[in-house]
């Protein structure tokens, strides 16, 4: 598989296609995702209309991820994008998140964050966030 840069990315275990796997298993899991793809859209409206609910969806979200694969895909899409959009109101909570649950943090590992100087870069790489250099 290949970014949009084209270099080579490996997928996860967790999502590579395994020649084993049934193609009617892979059929149905595909389905599920359709038949819940609304929690996509209701997370994208929270996170542009709705911080506080969008910040009590990411808790059930950490919560309830069986895995650090599922917590790293939280940090990498919503947290990351919570983050950009209002980690800075947010960010006494974030912090008291983080230091309650070891998962907060391991969701944060995922996050990347703008290539900035500032008290609350350093804050959110304290938390785990990487920032983004540039690749010039």
């Amino acid at each position: 598989m290949e970014d949009p840069d084209g270099n080579q990315v490996a997928l996860s275990p967790a999502v590579s296609p395994r020649a084993s796997e049934e193609p009617s298993r892979i059929a149905q899991s595909w389905l599920e995702v359709q038949r819940n793809w609304w929690a996509y859209d209701a997370v994208t409206v929270l996170l542009r209309d709705d911080p506080e609910g969008a910040l009590r969806v990411l808790e059930d979200m950490i919560a309830q991820a069986e895995s650090d694969d599922l917590l790293g895909d939280i940090g990498a899409g919503p947290l990351e994008d919570f983050v950009r959009d209002h980690g800075k109101h947010f960010m006494d909570r974030l912090e008291a998140l983080a230091a309650a649950d070891p998962r907060w943090r391991v969701a944060f590992g995922s996050v990347w964050i703008p290539d900035e100087d500032g008290a609350f870069t350093k804050r959110l790489e304290a938390l785990g966030c990487t920032q983004l250099r540039n690749r010039d």
